[in-house]
C-alpha cells in the first residue's frame, strides 16, 4: 500500500454557508487546485487516515473565527455520512499566518490564536473510500465568510 495525498482548493465566496470540496478535476482546474481525475470520486481504493483544513494566509480575523464557531466538516461515502466534526478539529498550524489583514485582535486570539495542537484530525479507525464511489467533503458554516478567500482540504492515507 502506497502513501497517497488528495487535495482540493476552493474559493469560499461571500454567500455560501456550505463549501464543497473535491468537486474539481485536475484536467479542468490544474494541479494547483486539485489532483482528482474525476469529480467526487477516486480512481483507486483509498484508506483515509488523516484530514486537514488549511485556510489561505489572507483569511480575515473575523472569517477565521467563523471556522471556530458553528462550523463543521461532514464526509459522506456513497451518500452515507461517515464523519462529522467541528471544523476546528481539522485545522493545522499553517492557518496561523493571517497575511496583510491585520491579524487577530487580543480577544480573537483567545478563540482562534496559535495553538500547539493544530495538526489536522487523525482517525483512530480509518475510513475506507472504495474506488469510483461517490464521496463528499463539505464545510458547513453558521454564516458565510465576509471576504472571499481559499480553503484547502487535504486527505492523507494509503491506496
Amino acid at each position: 500500500m502506497a502513501d497517497k495525498i488528495y487535495y482540493d482548493v476552493v474559493a469560499t465566496g461571500t454567500s455560501a454557508t456550505t463549501i464543497s470540496f473535491f468537486t474539481h478535476t485536475e484536467k479542468s482546474d490544474g494541479t494547483t487546485v486539485t489532483n482528482l481525475t474525476e469529480s467526487n470520486k477516486l480512481d483507486r481504493d483509498f484508506t483515509l487516515r488523516r484530514i486537514e483544513l488549511v485556510p489561505a494566509s489572507d483569511i480575515t480575523a473575523s472569517d477565521c473565527v467563523k471556522l471556530f464557531e458553528k462550523a463543521v466538516v461532514e464526509i459522506k461515502v456513497d451518500n452515507q455520512r461517515v464523519f462529522v466534526a467541528p471544523a476546528v478539529a481539522l485545522l493545522t498550524d499553517a492557518f496561523v499566518a493571517f497575511g496583510s489583514n491585520g491579524g487577530l485582535t487580543s480577544g480573537q486570539t483567545d478563540v482562534a490564536g496559535p495553538h500547539a495542537t493544530l495538526n489536522g484530525y487523525e482517525f483512530s479507525e480509518p475510513i475506507t473510500i472504495p474506488a469510483n464511489t461517490k464521496f463528499e467533503v463539505d464545510l458547513k458554516l453558521g454564516s458565510a465568510f465576509g471576504t472571499d478567500t481559499n480553503l484547502t482540504m487535504i486527505l492523507y492515507g494509503t491506496e
